[in-house]
């Protein structure tokens, strides 16, 4: 009887969350954006779509290139450029950097995804409508603000 309280009592803990806001349970960033990762120059695959993530307290960025296991890391500067990064090793053990160099404004994120063999084209939407406080004057992030 014990356990069937315990579990019952931890089941409606996790089930909580999902009565929010938040997009998904356990989710830590503020906001997202979806879109699609198209070949520009190079060696590269098929388009595909790409996601990022944003924590607005730090403007810290996760930028996933294909929604896959590649995961860049970056920060938005003040003036809404943006650059995530991840260096891997390739198969002769030289550097190979990946790397998203793009601006955030009101449309969403644009800008380049590079590799050693590669340039795509990042364009990235917002997956619900962002807060209006975000690019307001004296926005959370601080963007435009001197």
């Amino acid at each position: 009887m014990r356990g069937l309280k315990l579990g019952s009592l931890l089941l409606a803990t996790a089930l909580l969350p999902g009565c929010t806001n938040r997009e998904s349970f356990g989710a830590s960033y503020d906001l997202r954006w979806v879109g699609t990762v198209t070949p520009e120059a190079g060696r590269c695959g098929s388009a595909r779509r790409g996601t990022m993530t944003m924590v607005a307290k730090d403007r810290s960025v996760v930028f996933t290139p294909s929604d896959g296991a590649l995961v860049l890391h970056g920060i938005v500067g003040r003036d809404g450029n943006l650059r995530a990064e991840l260096e891997l090793r390739g198969p002769d053990h030289r550097p190979f950097p990946l790397r998203l160099d793009a601006v955030l404004n009101r449309a969403g994120v644009i800008g380049s995804y590079t590799t050693p063999i590669c340039r795509e084209r990042v364009e990235l939407h917002p997956a619900k409508p962002l807060p209006a406080r975000l690019f307001a004057p004296g926005n959370i992030l601080g963007i435009g603000n001197s």
